[in-house]
């Protein structure tokens, strides 16, 4: 692995087993790609925010997303399972 870009699913696998640990399996808490903010479409990046709507956690890049995200949840949780 080289040290400076992201790991694809496949590297991460395998350095995840090379270490002898199991990874489980996650339903990404917002919308869109896992890792992405609703609310802006950024990255999460090293320190999202996660607030509760509705009982279900919900992870949004920043805290400038609270506010539009309590301001109309509903759009931009459409289309979430």
């Amino acid at each position: 692995m080289r040290r400076g870009r992201t790991l694809t699913e496949a590297e991460l696998g395998t350095a995840v087993a090379a270490a002898g640990l199991k990874l489980e399996s996650v339903t990404p808490p917002s919308g869109g790609a896992p890792g992405t903010c609703v609310v802006s479409g950024k990255p999460l990046g090293p320190a999202p925010v996660d607030i509760e709507h509705a009982g279900r956690k919900v992870r949004l890049c920043c805290a400038d997303c609270i506010a539009a995200f309590r301001a109309d949840p509903e759009r931009f949780l459409a289309g979430l399972k």
